[in-house]
């Protein structure tokens, strides 16, 4: 059987059209030329593979700009990514990247998804913004999760809403749409 390989840029320009439109982080890609346009095509659901080459290289550029440096240290060694369907299992044990959790330390995401939310909980947590809005067969399609590599350990590096809401469904057979990365050396 053979894995059908992602490259790095296109899992890095998802990661750009799967927040411009975020009220948390999409004002980063604020003044980046051809952002509008692409906010545009993201609120009339165009998918991914249906946008044109130069908003492939929007994104790319995006991405460098406003992700380049924190995703640096977790993307490195590695050759690209194939698409898996994760269990809840297989999410728990995954690490979280310190600025992610109120922990300021890595922490598997199982420990992550169940710290109590209370009023010092910021609007942006994952943990708080995914309680009102409900996963959708499309959402975990269109944009499935990324995952990186830190100490020989995967790493959640995007999608933490879509993660937060899997991990709270009730459909104990449900999948999430997964980046998951190969290392350089396999």
């Amino acid at each position: 059987m053979t894995t059908s390989i992602t490259p790095m840029r296109e899992v890095q320009a998802r990661w750009s059209y799967s927040e411009i439109l975020s009220k948390g982080v999409g004002h980063f890609y604020d003044g980046l030329p051809g952002v509008e346009a692409l906010r545009k095509k993201a609120r009339a659901h165009v998918r991914f593979h249906d946008l044109t080459e130069e908003d492939f290289k929007v994104l790319c550029r995006g991405f460098n700009g406003v992700r380049g440096a924190f995703s640096a240290n977790y993307l490195r060694g590695i050759a690209g990514f194939h698409v898996a369907d994760w269990s809840k299992e297989q999410l728990s044990d995954l690490l979280i990247v310190p600025n992610a959790t109120p922990l300021n330390r890595f922490a598997p995401f199982s420990v992550y998804a169940a710290l109590p939310i209370d009023d010092t909980t910021p609007p942006c947590d994952a943990r708080r913004a995914a309680e009102s809005v409900q996963m959708t067969a499309s959402a975990a399609e269109v944009h499935p999760v990324t995952l990186g590599m830190y100490a020989g350990r995967l790493v959640l590096l995007d999608g933490y809403h879509r993660a937060i809401r899997f991990w709270h469904s009730s459909n104990t057979g449900a999948r999430l749409a997964t980046f998951v990365p190969i290392p350089i050396n396999t």
